[in-house]
């Protein structure tokens, strides 16, 4: 016992000296000079991972899973979609987390990141944090006409150099 409260004195002095004598700069100084990983800049990326024509039979739904990882910062997805088809040229657009997207496609109802109601045309742009998502095109309100959907999807985000 005795060694070991030795031992943890050992190493406690060993790490305030050098906490002392080593960590004198402020790592969250606002002016940006701050050491090591933040010393790089944010660089800005670009992905696009949806640009089809999806045909969508009565009843069903497509999904498209997409994940954003903790390095990614200040993340936004966005696109647009057009569908036609049926007596309304309509479709519904979801963003799911994927536990929200489990619930859903089990019938149960969830609060998406995002829902577009049934349109025939629309732009979205929403901020996502780190996470796997669902992007889907929901046609299952429709009991007779499939619909024919364009859309184009992609995210934006930024990261240290």
């Amino acid at each position: 016992m005795r060694k070991l409260i030795i031992s943890l004195a050992v190493i406690f002095t060993l790490l305030l000296s050098i906490c002392l004598t080593g960590c004198n700069t402020n790592i969250f100084d606002p002016s940006g000079n701050n050491p090591g990983l933040f010393n790089h800049p944010l660089v800005t990326k670009i992905s696009y991972f949806m640009d089809n024509t999806f045909d969508i039979s009565a009843g069903d739904y497509y999904k498209f899973e997409f994940s954003i990882s903790s390095d990614m910062l200040n993340t936004r997805v966005g696109g647009s979609f057009y569908a036609s088809g049926g007596s309304g040229n309509d479709i519904r657009m979801l963003i799911l987390d994927s536990t929200d997207y489990v619930n859903w496609a089990n019938g149960h109802f969830v609060t998406p990141c995002y829902d577009s109601g049934k349109l025939t045309t629309h732009s979205f742009m929403l901020n996502l944090t780190a996470g796997t998502y669902y992007l889907v095109l929901d046609n299952t309100f429709s009991f007779i006409s499939s619909k024919q959907v364009k859309i184009d999807a992609g995210m934006e985000w930024q990261e240290y150099e």
